[in-house]
């Protein structure tokens, strides 16, 4: 029987599942992952841990605790660093010890550290984890050498315009309709860490309510990483927090693109730098007023009806203004 390997369908699950999954199952292991999140999965989380964190990480406890029974290893990695100029939230690279702390009867957690700021770090801790599933280290090489080469290709279908929700239910092998089909009549970015984007629960399902609103969905993550790093160049200040300055550099490339009809920027309420970080969006937000722009804070009290109307005036006001353009171009042109 194969050893069984559980991943929380929470936190950064919605950007690195492709690459996790392909190392293991490459290894012989068998991947099991959470349910999408649900109210039972976050109360189960909230009887474990009460704290002043963002939502997102409250809802991996429930996930948690929904796997621990189900799997011989729970992979929890240790994320500090994932570029050599930027770090991830510090909530991450503790996380593993605070679950053993909070939950000693968990199964072993495989913590594997990221941190790529340490030449050779990263490298050693994946040998050790794949350890536990092969003693050779070049096939342990060869698996992660394969899980980066589906995770690459993961990228390219989502800069070919998919959401990363999509792209996930793509490499799982579900079916999702081609861009082009689509019925799609406005351009919406959406951006934020995402953790709190692309969760159903956390977001409270908006990337479903703009498509039942026939919006097209335009993401942080389909923008090449130069576009992001242009974007951000006029800043007095460098931001050292990679998915602040992903979600930044988005939001300043698309509020100057001329495809876009509007912008959200989702954060999730309680967390430090994304309150910082709104004020500078916001700012831009402000003096180039050609894409409509909203944001929208959240946390485990905010209500879905609230949402609904919000989004339902968001896109109304860009029809208004679309109506208002295309007259004034046939006034102008007769």
């Amino acid at each position: 029987m194969a050893i069984r390997v559980g991943i929380p369908r929470a936190l950064l699950y919605y950007r690195f599942y492709p690459l996790w999954k392909t190392f293991f199952t490459e290894l012989g292991a068998e991947v099991i992952v959470s349910e999408p999140t649900t109210q039972e999965i976050f109360r189960k989380g909230l009887k474990k841990f009460i704290g002043d964190t963002c939502l997102p990480m409250k809802l991996v406890f429930g996930h948690v605790i929904t796997l621990a029974d189900k799997v011989d290893y729970l992979f929890i990695p240790r994320l500090v660093s994932i570029e050599k100029d930027t770090y991830l939230c510090p909530h991450f690279a503790g996380l593993p010890d605070v679950l053993r702390a909070i939950m000693p009867d968990l199964p072993p957690i495989l913590d594997t550290y990221f941190n790529v700021r340490k030449k050779g770090v990263t490298m050693r801790s994946i040998y050790e984890a794949g350890k536990r599933f092969d003693k050779n280290p070049r096939r342990i090489y060869l698996a992660y050498q394969k899980a980066q080469e589906v995770y690459k290709k993961f990228l390219e279908r989502i800069r070919d315009g998919i959401t990363p929700q999509e792209a996930i239910q793509a490499f799982d092998g579900e079916e999702v309709p081609p861009v082009k089909e689509r019925k799609e009549r406005l351009n919406i970015a959406l951006v934020g860490n995402p953790y709190t984007v692309y969760d159903p629960f956390s977001s409270l399902n908006i990337i479903q309510k703009l498509r039942k609103l026939e919006a097209r969905i335009y993401t942080s993550e389909m923008i090449p990483d130069e576009t992001i790093e242009e974007g951000i160049r006029a800043l007095s200040k460098r931001i050292y927090w990679t998915f602040g300055k992903e979600t930044v550099g988005a939001a300043f490339h698309y509020l100057d693109s001329k495809e876009i009809d509007g912008l959200i920027y989702i954060i999730s309420f309680e967390c430090g730098p994304d309150s910082l970080l709104k004020e500078i969006v916001d700012d831009k937000a402000r003096k180039n007023k050609k894409v409509a722009y909203m944001s929208l804070v959240i946390d485990e009290h905010t209500g879905e009806t609230g949402i609904d109307t919000r989004l339902d005036a968001f896109v109304e006001m860009i029809k208004r203004r679309r109506r208002s353009k295309k007259m004034e171009g046939e006034k102008n042109g007769k």
